[in-house]
């Protein structure tokens, strides 16, 4: 659904521009509503709404009183912030998400599409990110797709 990479700059006020690519699927899908949030590795994470009802479903699912999933409901939701895309394509990002997210320092950013969400990265610690990773894709890659295969193979035997 969202997919690339895209450089930005925030403007003084925080905001950052949406690639066209994603206003278009933001458009056609209907994904109006947002929520930003810390997400993993200093990025800000960008939920639509389906996709925040079901993550917001899935953490429900744990009790009230499992202190992980405090913890992680603590950092998730306190940390969330509503947005839209504004009438020149831009999206706020509040200060608390930007000092997170090392774009106060340096507001050069890179917006990229993670299928079912969107992320805000600091663009040099997303180019550090993929250093740091990319040499491990082909052994991600045989570990996550194992299972398909193995099922597949299994399915083929029958």
């Amino acid at each position: 659904m969202y997919h690339g990479e895209y450089s930005s700059k925030l403007d003084e006020k925080g905001r950052v521009s949406v690639p066209r690519r994603f206003k278009v699927n933001m458009e056609a899908f209907g994904h109006v509503r947002w929520y930003m949030t810390r997400g993993f590795d200093r990025c800000i994470a960008l939920y639509y709404q389906e996709s925040w009802d079901g993550i917001t479903s899935q953490l429900n699912a744990y009790p009230t009183m499992d202190a992980k999933a405090l913890d992680f409901r603590r950092l998730f939701f306190g940390g969330a912030s509503e947005t839209q895309v504004d009438g020149q394509g831009r999206m706020t990002i509040p200060q608390y998400l930007r000092a997170y997210g090392g774009l106060d320092a340096d507001p050069e950013a890179v917006m990229i599409g993670v299928n079912d969400h969107l992320e805000i990265w600091n663009k040099s610690a997303w180019e550090e990110f993929q250093a740091t990773n990319l040499s491990d894709i082909k052994a991600m890659a045989s570990e996550l797709f194992r299972p398909a295969v193995a099922a597949g193979a299994a399915a083929e035997g029958e």
